[in-house]
């Protein structure tokens, strides 16, 4: 008895084994199907399965797979390029609803980004701001 999840049934099983226990490693070699890695590549495959996971956890609903894709198309692209970004609250536009900033940097540049950053909030009060309403 598994619940009906039909992308999700391996964290299911994985959380129902890990309450048996420990993991254990195996010592044997395990062969897989190659099919998805050859498709998409190594870091998008991962990104992919992450992804999924992350949104299971959360509670998103996986009926429809391609259109959980779809909701990231804006930032998947920085994140299969593997360069650092984020996003800083920088106002409020039309209705009152909050504006963001997204910041990318060069690659292995953590500290440049994170001190423009830093620069900005000290600028600005839109870190402390909240919609009206709230």
């Amino acid at each position: 008895g598994f619940a009906d999840l039909p992308l999700m049934e391996d964290i299911a099983l994985s959380r129902r084994m890990k309450a048996l226990g420990r993991p254990a490693c195996l010592r044997q070699r395990v062969t897989t199907a190659g099919r998805r890695w050859e498709t998409h590549g190594v870091f998008r495959t991962i990104f992919l399965m992450w992804r999924l996971r992350a949104a299971y956890a959360l509670g998103a609903k996986c009926d429809d797979p391609v259109q959980m894709y779809l909701g990231d198309i804006y930032t998947v692209a920085i994140n299969l390029a593997g360069l650092p970004a984020l996003s800083l609250p920088a106002g409020f536009g039309d209705g009152g609803l909050p504006v963001g900033l997204q910041l990318i940097g060069d690659y292995f540049a953590e500290a440049r980004l994170l001190n423009a950053a830093h620069r900005f909030q000290q600028a600005t009060d839109w870190h402390l701001a909240r919609p009206a309403g709230e």
